[in-house]
């Protein structure tokens, strides 16, 4: 699923073992997310979970596309985009630059699905 019009990346179906981002995908499975590995071509792009609503949540690294080895993945970037939107702003981003681990991903999606069900802070009085 793509929103940049440039490409158009393929989710994979779930099967067993998926490579380098299984434990990833199981992880967010126990978690009751639909997850699935996006490809462009044969270039690995995104963990992706469409929500119920249409929503697509996209996991990546913080600065692009997931690495195609786990060995070098470094950090997660977790963003969220409305129902139809063209791939530019999310409506909710939060990643963090130094640490790849599964652990770390999981309060990341949990802090962007929050807050968009938190609506907009009012500014300070």
């Amino acid at each position: 699923m793509t929103r940049d019009g440039a490409t158009t990346p393929t989710a994979l179906p779930r099967q067993g073992g998926h490579g380098e981002y299984c434990d990833v995908l199981d992880l967010l499975d126990r978690a009751g997310l639909d997850a699935s590995l996006t490809h462009d071509g044969d270039e690995l792009r995104a963990i992706e979970v469409v929500l119920d609503d249409g929503q697509a949540l996209v996991i990546t690294e913080v600065d692009g596309w997931l690495a195609a080895r786990r060995a070098e993945h470094r950090s997660w970037g977790v963003s969220l985009y409305p129902v139809g939107a063209e791939r530019g702003e999310p409506v909710a981003w939060d990643g963090v630059p130094d640490d790849g681990s599964p652990e770390a991903l999981m309060p990341l999606v949990s802090g962007v699905l929050l807050d968009t069900m938190r609506g907009p802070t009012p500014p300070p009085p």
